[in-house]
């Protein structure tokens, strides 16, 4: 485990370098390159078990690997920062009680413009594919691969022109 997160630091620092170097946002890296290589070992994994067979398990496997990093990977972490920031707070003051306040992210277009596309897609693929006698069609992962292509223009497009004005606003965890 060690040599696996050692080696994953490595990876993410070097191409965090070549982001400073190149000028390529934060956001756009995590859109881009870190999404590609974080959905990889999921792609292969549902292409196998759909050859072998199981392609409602395949299926599931696409919502439930998101949905797994999102719901733990969101909440795991903001629970940890909340708990830190007031267990950090505590040893300041160790006569007061011990406060949990919300934890402060900065929501940028990017994401906003990505978790409207993740929006639209689970409700086209929850109208599509029961319209279509529940076959996942070469017609709907083409859509599916256009939808993408289209929100990841339109994700540069806002990371470069900044466009949408100011959307940058805070959510708490």
């Amino acid at each position: 485990i060690a040599w696996i997160s050692t080696i994953a630091n490595e990876v993410v620092g070097v191409l965090k370098a070549f982001g400073v170097i190149l000028g390529i946002s934060d956001a756009i890296l995590g859109l881009t390159i870190f999404a590609v290589g974080n959905s990889l070992g999921d792609l292969v994994a549902d292409v196998t078990v759909a050859r072998l067979g199981y392609p409602v398990m395949a299926l599931s496997a696409c919502f439930g690997g998101p949905m797994l990093n999102i719901l733990l990977g969101i909440g795991v972490s903001g629970l940890y920062m909340t708990m830190k920031e007031a267990n950090h707070k505590h040893e300041k003051h160790p006569g007061k009680k011990i406060k949990y306040k919300p934890y402060e992210i900065e929501v940028s277009g990017t994401l906003m413009v990505s978790a409207v596309t993740l929006l639209v897609t689970l409700v086209g693929l929850l109208i599509a594919v029961p319209m279509n006698k529940w076959v996942m069609s070469r017609k709907i992962g083409w859509g599916l691969i256009i939808l993408w292509s289209i929100s990841t223009v339109v994700n540069l497009a806002v990371e470069i022109g900044g466009g949408f004005g100011d959307t940058s606003s805070v959510l708490y965890t």
